[in-house]
């Protein structure tokens, strides 16, 4: 079992919503607020523009954070003793399906998110989500880290959907309840 806080997987989140999130006043990652029971949560954001069903975890779910920022929703929640699962939706300043705009934003959201988790992509597959293109990116911690995850980016034009799970257990990335979290993902139309 992981120690709470300050865990590598902890600072790895700690990172990455700071990186999602403008505005983030520290890059320590903030305590559970609420405990939830051993059950699938389906979250519909309209104003991130998806729906999501988090899967029922090892353990009682806890809600680390979840808020509104001003980058958009984000939702990071305890998945098992070792790993976590995160959603975060990004408004860009883009607002082109442009197939060569779509794969620069994808590429440089990859690279910054595998700088931000310390992570090294181990393979990386290119498919869409109806008409959005999608990244799927599995990774193998660097020296500095043990965390391995998966990483799934979607690209609808003028926002970036960032689906994450992380554990210091590699199986775990590549069980069947993370894919049945990446596979529940709708992107609701754009207004």
């Amino acid at each position: 079992m992981l120690p709470w806080p300050g865990t590598t997987l902890l600072a790895s989140f700690g990172a990455l919503l700071c990186f999602v999130c403008t505005g983030c006043p520290s890059s320590k990652p903030p305590k559970p607020t609420e405990a939830q029971p051993f059950h699938t949560e389906r979250i519909r954001s309209t104003a991130g523009g998806f729906e999501v069903t988090f899967p029922p975890g090892q353990l009682p779910n806890f809600t680390i954070k979840r808020e509104q920022t001003a980058a958009g929703p984000a939702v990071i929640r305890r998945y098992s003793a070792d790993a976590y699962v995160a959603l975060s939706i990004s408004f860009l300043n883009v607002n082109s399906r442009a197939p060569e705009v779509a794969q620069a934003v994808l590429d440089s959201a990859r690279d910054h998110a595998l700088i931000e988790l310390n992570g090294i992509q181990s393979y990386e597959e290119r498919e869409s989500l109806g008409p959005y293109p999608r990244r799927r990116i599995y990774f193998s911690p660097n020296p500095r880290s043990d965390v391995y995850g998966r990483l799934d980016l979607i690209f609808t034009g003028s926002r970036m959907v960032q689906l994450f799970f992380l554990s210091v257990k590699e199986a775990e990335v590549h069980s069947e309840a993370p894919a049945v979290f990446f596979d529940s993902l709708t992107i609701l139309a754009e207004e």
